[in-house]
């Protein structure tokens, strides 16, 4: 590109001028502000491998699962999976750079008749930085799935080799599809014009020809629609749509084609799954290749009028957002729902040891901690770990835990491996292992990716749905978004696809299956919301009002409503972003209701809602059995930070919201030791154990709902540490009835 000093008097001119000045230099920085989108997706392409692939990578925890590509060792033909998951990453990356390339070039060939900027010459330079740029884009993210990938596919004989052939096949495909684009570039005007003036043959394959025209002609029609409202950069002197825009737009047809075919394929061919056929990461391109084309349309034609482009969003999202589809709904049903199970009733089904009878009975609460995969992954192990080293005995010294394990109070990805394991209860026993068609496998189940459901939910429903809400009129439509999508995935059991809380209910009331606490939060109100089979009862006298405007119970807010335990567990875990908060649908979308967010922001320890049992439990009662807490941690808690030396402007205006997510931390672990410590001072029957997970040295906790095989490994090994020995001891003396000290592991 060549800066050139146009005439002051002539500003769309392209005559070269003589000499430089600060307003030739000027309209040519310009580009940097008309090439914005192009720019930002180029760059968000290129540095986030960077920053999420290595060791300690600033967005590894959020990002890192998209560029893991490893096939499961168990799968079958792992080779074959690994090369087409590599192939099509390796096309949608292509096609993600062309997207840059044909709009970069579209703005710097249109920019001085549309706003006029410097004159660009379409000269051999050009050309090849338009092409040579976003390759960087394509080069940097295979070397991401490639450096991520190749950790974990010693299964996969000539791993490396595979991957090659798979980017090199991907490649090769994409050549095709940009000769397909190539070509409908110059048939598709001149076929349009042959056919409507000539006319087409007639019958059946006349009127599918027909129909066909028709459609092209309307998208041709829509695509010149901006050139009629402003011309200048669209059209060229004769009123013709510039030939380049007539590729972009054909290069467009062509992606909305495979846009449409990774739809049919994920959503309805099954190969949405956790060992999905088609990678993640062709989601993300793919939702990313759209935002390309959608907003650099837009900015192409706003810019021209100094619009600005944030403003344009901001104005739309303002008008849709008076359809009630805008919003995100949850299903429910009506439901009869029996008599409330007390505290008092689940205190009647503690048990006793058989052979120490002149102990009291006793029973085990477990609060599991938020924390998204993680926390599921370890609260299901921990409760299965438990569940496997004290099983029935025969002999009757001792209970088993899931025996004696009668209520769980989890959030967010706890409630999720909470959910998995009291799934595999059958008549009152803990089945782990289970073969069959409703297999139970607890810890597998939990450690699952659900990473590739919430990006189709994102690329697909909700972009769809978030820019024509209208089209939303349906129940399914309604309720479908990467939320529901996310359910979809946990509904790994024949069971779990069936399950309502109201039959889960019933289960507790016939001692079939634990009481469970699925907390979640208002976002209107800010109270917890206690989505369980159980009810609290109303506090003690003296302190009702004030217990009863801290929290609300499912039941009491949509009584008579019921919905799938998949459901509850999922709006305990809607974690920011990766979940949308979401209403009650009941009869029509126009009814309004609260929305419902993670348990998280109001208790992330699932301590409080036990300790409100408990009091419910104990008042006006004389004699408890034996009580044993297990607190679940799914991170190390109480490390105390370092002081800073931020200072300046930028740290005043920062420091609310750093002060907020840092009170939440510490003010939620402390209200959390207080309401512990005061139980025990009440009841000295009230026993604690606590096992955290403590990552390696180099660990990280994931933000997606996705685990690294090497994450997966530490998850084991620190269940097998030497470090948890006691609280494991601690576990099996109180099932045996012997006396129990707290133990913190």
């Amino acid at each position: 590109m060549s800066i050139a000093t146009p005439p002051r008097s002539a500003p769309g001119s392209s005559t070269t001028p003589s000499r430089l000045d600060p307003d030739a230099v000027a309209r040519y920085w310009a580009y940097l502000y008309l090439m914005r989108v192009p720019l930002l997706v180029w760059l968000v392409m290129t540095l986030a491998p960077p920053l999420a692939v290595p060791e300690k990578a600033p967005l590894g925890p959020m990002l890192r699962g998209l560029f893991d590509l490893a096939p499961d060792a168990s799968a079958p033909r792992p080779a074959l999976v690994l090369a087409l998951g590599c192939g099509l990453v390796a096309l949608f990356a292509w096609m993600a750079a062309a997207a840059l390339a044909v709009c970069a070039r579209l703005i710097l060939l249109g920019g001085e008749d549309r706003f006029g900027a410097g004159p660009v010459i379409n000269s051999p330079g050009i050309k090849l930085s338009v092409r040579l740029v976003p390759m960087l884009a394509v080069a940097s993210l295979l070397g991401g799935v490639f450096w991520q990938t190749r950790s974990a596919i010693d299964h996969v004989p000539g791993g490396g080799a595979v991957m090659a052939s798979g980017f090199a096949v991907g490649t090769a495909l994409f050549v095709l599809v940009a000769m397909g684009a190539a070509w409908l570039e110059g048939e598709l005007p001149r076929r349009l014009a042959v056919r409507m003036a000539g006319g087409v043959s007639r019958g059946f394959g006349g009127a599918l020809t027909r129909a066909l025209l028709r459609v092209a002609r309307g998208i041709v029609w829509l695509a010149s629609l901006p050139g009629r409202l402003s011309p200048k950069g669209y059209l060229d002197s004769t009123g013709t749509l510039l030939d380049r825009h007539v590729f972009a737009l054909s290069l467009f047809l062509v992606f909305l084609l495979l846009y449409v075919v990774l739809f049919v394929g994920k959503g309805w061919y099954g190969l949405l799954s956790e060992q999905p056929v088609v990678p993640t990461l062709c989601l993300a391109l793919a939702l990313l290749i759209v935002l390309t084309w959608l907003l650099s349309a837009v900015t192409f034609f706003l810019d021209r009028f100094r619009v600005p482009v944030l403003v344009a969003i901001a104005a739309y999202g303002w008008a849709v957002s008076v359809f009630a589809g805008a919003d995100s709904f949850f299903l429910s049903k009506p439901a009869v729902l029996g008599e409330e199970i007390l505290p008092r009733h689940l205190l009647a089904q503690a048990e006793s040891v058989p052979a120490r009878a002149d102990r009291p009975p006793r029973l085990v609460l477990a609060a599991a901690t938020g924390g998204g995969i993680q926390a599921a992954a370890w609260t299901a192990r921990v409760l299965a770990g438990l569940a496997d080293e004290n099983p029935v005995l025969a002999d009757g010294k001792a209970l088993s835990f899931g025996q004696a394990l009668k209520l769980v109070s989890a959030v967010s990805g706890g409630s999720v491996g909470a959910m998995f394991i009291l799934d595999c209860y059958r008549d009152g026993r803990l089945v782990l292992n289970a073969d069959g068609p409703d297999a139970c496998r607890p810890v597998e189940n939990a450690e699952r990716s659900s990473l590739d459901q919430v990006a189709w939910g994102i690329a697909y429903p909700d972009l769809v749905f978030g820019l024509l809400p209208m089209l939303r009129v349906s129940e399914r439509s309604l309720t479908t978004d990467r939320g529901s999508a996310l359910e979809h995935a946990w509904r790994r059991t024949a069971s779990l696809r069936s399950a309502k809380l109201a039959d889960w209910r019933d289960d507790v009331r016939n001692r079939r299956r634990p009481g469970v606490i699925f907390n979640a939060t208002l976002v209107e109100s800010g109270k917890r919301l206690l989505i369980s089979t159980v009810a609290l009862g109303d506090p003690p006298p003296p302190m009702r009002d004030d217990a009863a405007g801290g929290r609300m119970q499912f039941h009491e807010l949509y009584p008579g409503r019921d919905i799938d335990v998949a459901t509850a567990a999922r709006l305990s875990a809607t974690f920011p972003i990766v979940s949308p908060a979401s209403r009650i649908l009941k009869k029509t979308a126009a009814e309004s209701e609260f929305h419902v967010v993670d348990g998280g922001y109001n208790d992330n320890y699932g301590v409080a809602s036990l300790a409100e049992w408990l009091d419910h439990a104990l008042a006006g009662t004389a004699s408890l059995p034996d009580v044993l807490l297990v607190e679940i941690r799914s991170f190390p808690v109480g490390r105390e930070p370092e002081p800073t030396d931020d200072r300046g402007w930028l740290f005043q205006a920062g420091h609310p919201i750093m002060t907020l997510v840092n009170v939440r931390g510490a003010g939620q672990l402390s209200h959390n030791e207080l309401d512990v410590r005061l139980l025990q001072r009440w009841r000295s029957n009230v026993r604690r154990v606590t096992f955290t997970f403590t990552p390696p040295p180099r660990g990280e906790a994931p933000l997606s709902w996705h685990l690294t095989p090497e994450q997966k490994q530490a998850l084991a090994a620190a269940w097998n540490a030497a470090g948890l020995a006691p609280c494991k001891a601690a576990v099996r003396s109180f099932l045996a009835g012997d006396p129990v000290e707290t133990a913190r592991c």
